[in-house]
């Protein structure tokens, strides 16, 4: 999200993209609320946060594209369902990059056993 909203600034500051009037800005707002409002009420604010995002960088030249966004979404979903099998074991499992497309090595032990932090340790397990 934070990249999208740079592109959206950098093009501003750019010149390459105007603001829109007070008077659209403040339309675009009220819409905008009223989505939160939805999404909030349904518990969904994670695939109201991706509109957003889908939005910005449908204004800008962002190399993030709709379906990494999509992906990304996906893979907070996946995230949950991990957490409510496993709340001790939900970051045992690896996920594939939106923008590489290459999935993480899984671990070699399982998460919770793993206390040693140091560089040495995380580039052998």
């Amino acid at each position: 999200m934070f990249d999208a909203q740079a592109w959206y600034v950098r093009d501003v500051i750019m010149g390459s993209l105007s603001l829109p009037s007070i008077e659209e800005i403040k339309a675009h707002s009220e819409k905008w609320g009223v989505a939160e409002g939805e999404a909030l009420a349904k518990r969904d604010v994670k695939t109201f946060q991706a509109n957003y995002v889908k939005e910005l960088i449908g204004l800008t030249d962002c190399p993030v594209t709709p379906q990494m966004v999509d992906e990304t979404l996906q893979m907070g979903s996946d995230w949950d369902k991990h957490k409510e099998l496993g709340i001790m074991s939900y970051r045992d499992h690896p996920f594939r990059s939106a923008v590489t497309g290459s999935l993480a090595p899984e671990h070699q032990m399982p998460w919770i056993q793993q206390f040693d932090d140091s560089l040495e340790s995380y580039l052998t397990h």
